[in-house]
């Protein structure tokens, strides 16, 4: 089972003798960020301070955009990459120290990948 809202959940349990237990509690926070999936690209540095260095396994077969978005899933920064581009730097100098996911997006290419940028 999965939760629906955000919460503390317990599980009580009612034995044949009449005695109570309750589970510790479970605590779910969804921050609508997806999980980071394989991705057709290496990124580095993992932890970065001011320029992220986008390398990716083949040239880009069309145009697609890196968008890059906080720990709760708000849009940070976006980006478009043109076709044939097989490697790109994305600037974080104005972005908050945090942890943040870059996704890629395009016809036919997809992954994500989760950096961390640190001032």
């Amino acid at each position: 089972l999965e939760p629906l809202v955000n919460g503390s959940y317990t599980v009580e349990v009612e034995f044949a003798n009449g005695c109570i237990r309750t589970s510790a509690p479970y605590v779910h926070l969804s921050t609508h960020v997806t999980a980071a999936t394989e991705a057709p690209f290496t990124l580095h540095p993992q932890l970065a301070d001011e320029l992220l260095v986008i390398n990716f396994t083949t040239p880009v077969p069309a145009t697609v955009q890196l968008v890059l978005r906080d720990i709760s899933g708000r849009l940070v920064h976006r980006e478009v990459v043109e076709q044939g581009t097989d490697r790109t730097t994305m600037s974080v100098v104005q972005v908050k120290s945090g942890i943040y996911l870059l996704q890629l997006s395009g016809p036919g290419l997809q992954g994500s990948q989760w950096v961390v940028v640190q001032h």
